[in-house]
């Protein structure tokens, strides 16, 4: 039997449940809507979910590493959320355990450089808003291989794993691509809750970050862009403004993507 905010991990979904009436019996949680409520992913897979907000949470002065095969064909690996000073990746053409070779690997440091001596003595360091990995190509059968190195004091986090394939829509990865005007929107979905006495106590709630941009392209890539951005309609997907100017990198988040693609005379913008 469970009573009202016990809590249970259930291996076959992934997922946290939060009992909301006492309740007796062989039926699974995520079957059972009326006594149980889905409250997050367990710590393992909680980067594999659509959320940074909830984050895998490693041991204090230990790694955080993941080890997945047989994910298909892919090309590009995006993070977002990691707490840490240092982001390693490696691609092996099979297990490690089956003598795989490293095909591919690249280190990331985590914490963006200060911006003079001041900063650098005194302000705390800022973490990179995420991280992408390019240039390789992987293949069924291949292993990647994930690890977050902590800071001396505090634990790794990493809060959204995406792993797929990269595409522009202007035609380039160009800094250049992106026109002035891009905007960043940070959104909460907290809220105050004021009780009869007039106390008041913030409800803590997932966030979000809204992203608009426009760029210019030559006509001839306007159906393509079109064809994409239809293609990932109701798909969360990873965006990202620029992967080459540091300048814009909160420029970039996760989510439904939607766009209008104007055809101009020689030009089109989206």
């Amino acid at each position: 039997s469970y009573t009202v905010g016990q809590e249970v991990h259930r291996t076959q979904t992934h997922r946290v449940y939060r009992c909301a009436a006492d309740t007796s019996g062989t039926i699974p949680p995520e079957l059972a809507i009326t006594s149980w409520v889905d409250v997050r992913p367990t710590n393992r897979w909680a980067p594999f979910d659509y959320y940074t907000s909830t984050a895998a949470e490693g041991t204090a002065g230990v790694a955080i590493s993941y080890r997945l095969v047989n994910l298909g064909y892919f090309d590009t690996i995006y993070f977002r959320g990691v707490i840490g000073s240092q982001l390693n990746v490696k691609l092996r053409d099979k297990p490690e355990s089956s003598g795989g070779v490293i095909v591919f690997q690249k280190t990331i440091e985590l914490t963006q450089p200060p911006g003079g001596w001041y900063e650098y003595l005194f302000s705390p360091l800022v973490q990179v808003p995420y991280s992408i990995v390019t240039d390789f190509f992987s293949q069924p059968g291949y292993e990647l291989q994930i690890e977050v190195v902590p800071f001396s004091g505090p634990s790794a986090r990493i809060g959204l794993i995406v792993i797929g394939g990269l595409t522009p829509l202007a035609g380039s990865l160009s800094s250049n691509a992106v026109e002035r005007g891009a905007t960043v929107e940070p959104v909460t979905y907290s809220y105050i809750n004021t009780a009869e006495d007039g106390t008041t106590t913030i409800k803590r709630r997932h966030s979000a970050t809204n992203i608009r941009m426009t760029a210019t392209i030559p006509i001839e890539w306007a159906d393509e862009a079109a064809r994409q951005i239809k293609s990932v309609l109701d798909i969360p997907v990873a965006v990202v403004g620029s992967t080459t100017n540091d300048s814009i990198m909160e420029l970039t988040t996760f989510g439904l993507v939607s766009g209008t693609v104007t055809y101009d005379y020689t030009t089109a913008n989206i």
